[in-house]
């Protein structure tokens, strides 16, 4: 029997305008590379969950 019980999916998509030169869309791709940027993330989708108390026992996962 599995330990967890998967409740619900939540997607974050992120677009970029097709039309911007090349450099923009490298420096776009690098900044959400970043470490920093992912661990910030996280946070604040930790940091929203925590808000709700029937949330607390929930275990969040992200990845790419």
């Amino acid at each position: 029997m599995p330990k967890t019980l998967l409740m619900d999916e939540i997607h974050i998509s992120i677009h970029a305008p097709s039309g911007l030169p090349d450099r923009d869309h490298r420096a776009i791709q690098r900044t959400l590379s970043l470490a920093g940027l992912q661990r910030q993330l996280r946070a604040a989708v930790v940091a929203f969950f925590q808000r709700y108390r029937t949330l607390e026992k929930i275990r969040i996962v992200i990845s790419r």
